[in-house]
């Protein structure tokens, strides 16, 4: 319970920092297809989903450091919300090159669009 509660402060201290550092952009580049977008059109992703956070130091990262800025990315929302159960799109980890690579796990996404973008899924797999 006391590691929950540590998690749930930094977590908040770590989204309030995150929250402040993009505050006032009014576009941003999306990490995947190298877009800048309206910041309306941008979603904060995680590499290591939250609710792994117990497995994080096998990604050189602390049980704390789940939220922070080394373990997330800017997608455009065609990207982010792809990246929830079901999974079509993903990150994955090279440990021995310590790299993570974005994966299209649908191919059928393959010749599609990223929304709100020009670039299609395929140019970024």
């Amino acid at each position: 319970a006391n590691l929950v509660k540590r998690y749930r402060a930094g977590f908040r201290r770590q989204h309030h920092r995150f929250v402040s550092a993009v505050e006032g952009y009014t576009h941003i580049q999306c990490a995947v297809t190298g877009c800048k977008l309206p910041s309306r059109d941008c979603l904060a992703g995680h590499l290591l989903p939250r609710a792994s956070f117990a497995a994080s130091h096998a990604f050189g990262l602390s049980p704390f450091e789940i939220n922070d800025e080394k373990n997330g990315l800017l997608l455009a929302k065609g990207i982010e919300d792809l990246m929830h159960a079901p999974l079509r799109v993903c990150f994955l980890y090279d440990s021995e090159k310590a790299v993570w690579t974005f994966a299209v796990l649908d191919k059928a996404l393959l010749a599609k669009k990223v929304i709100p973008t020009e670039v299609s899924f395929g140019n970024c797999n």
